[in-house]
């Protein structure tokens, strides 16, 4: 019974130890948890200001891509118009050619044409100075031009590139958003990773307070154990002074009266081995006590009859067997026995063999 006892509150330390490391090895996981949850939550706010960021860059770049789409239109609508202004003074100039080609052959007409009345040198003045003009507006259109083209070439190579940083922002701003939704998938994961090992502390201490629940009430079952143990230890003393009075008395009593012994028989040494051990193989005594409480016997057979924990005993009514008993405290004369089997209750007096 105490060893059994000692093994229970091992077993309680071992389970209360163990519980104990789980529950340190459960707060240092949430630990580490809180602070990866945390390096995310501040990561995901990086990311996020990046996002921002590129989404403004790509606004920015969208601005300077229609400024740079207006001034084109605009360089375009000059280009036309400059083009138009073009054809005009060429036409001016193909009109000029031909009023001098004209004057040139009323020049050259026989002398009936020339005796009409000829243009002064004012008007042909007037038409050399026009037409310098003309082409001195021309080559300032085609400069104009040029420059429009260099101009609208270079806005387009701005655009391309603009389009190129466009597209990788845009690019970056994917990546950028995956790795965001890959990061709050993680801190979900980790969240219910947090929810199932806080509802596994809380199952690990309500095991803990039952396991407390249950050590404290093999505490009081062992409490009083000892007591009940105490209890039959006196009993047993008891029992064993009694008959101590008992034998006492019968030897007083004895002592009064004359003794006869019987005759001395001188035998062999075979047959004095034998008999002796048949004496000491026949251990026969009766009950003196019953405690059904907690199951066992009180006999009258001890340590000066040979008798051991361990020993196996019938108990016998009328010359039939009616139980099995084994021996689990030894006295001198005494003897503590733990009932086995029994087919008939055992009664005080029955004979144990």
């Amino acid at each position: 019974m105490e060893n059994k006892i000692k093994f229970i509150i091992i077993g309680l330390i071992s389970v209360l130890v163990i519980s104990f490391l789980i529950t340190l090895q459960t707060y240092s996981a949430k630990t580490s948890l809180l602070k990866e949850r945390e390096d995310l939550k501040r990561e995901n706010l990086s990311l996020a200001n990046k996002i921002e960021e590129g989404i403004q860059d790509a606004r920015r770049f969208q601005d300077r891509v229609s400024a740079l789409n207006i001034d084109v239109d605009r360089a375009i609508r000059e280009k036309e118009e400059l083009q138009s202004k073009y054809n005009v003074l060429v036409k001016t100039r193909d009109q000029i050619l031909e009023e001098l080609k004209s004057a040139r052959t009323k020049r050259e007409a026989p002398a009936e044409v020339q005796a009409q009345p000829q243009l002064g040198d004012t008007y042909w003045a007037g038409i050399l100075k026009a037409k310098t003009d003309l082409e001195f507006q021309l080559e300032n259109i085609r400069n104009e031009l040029k420059d429009i083209r260099i101009n609208n070439e270079q806005l387009q190579r701005e655009k391309a590139t603009l389009d190129l940083e466009a597209n990788s922002l845009n690019r970056e701003k994917q990546d950028l958003q995956r790795q965001l939704e890959y990061n709050q998938k993680l801190m979900d994961s980790i969240a219910q990773e947090l929810v199932r090992e806080k509802n596994d502390k809380f199952q690990i201490h309500d095991n803990l307070k039952l396991i407390r629940n249950e050590n404290a009430l093999l505490r009081r079952q062992l409490k009083s154990l000892n007591n009940r143990k105490i209890s039959l230890e006196r009993k047993l003393s008891e029992i064993q002074k009694n008959k101590e009075g008992r034998q006492q008395a019968q030897v007083s009593k004895m002592q009064g009266q004359s003794v006869e012994l019987p005759p001395i028989v001188v035998r062999p040494k075979a047959e004095a081995e034998t008999a002796a051990l048949e004496v000491t193989e026949t251990k026969e005594g009766s009950v003196l006590a019953i405690n059904r409480e907690n199951n066992f016997v009180i006999i009258d057979l001890g340590q000066e009859r040979g008798v051991k924990a361990g020993d196996t005993f019938k108990v016998y009514r009328e010359e039939k067997p009616i139980a099995d008993i084994e021996v689990i405290q030894v006295r001198q004369e005494i003897a503590a026995c733990d009932i086995k089997k029994e087919t008939t209750p055992i009664k005080v007096g029955d004979i144990v063999r």
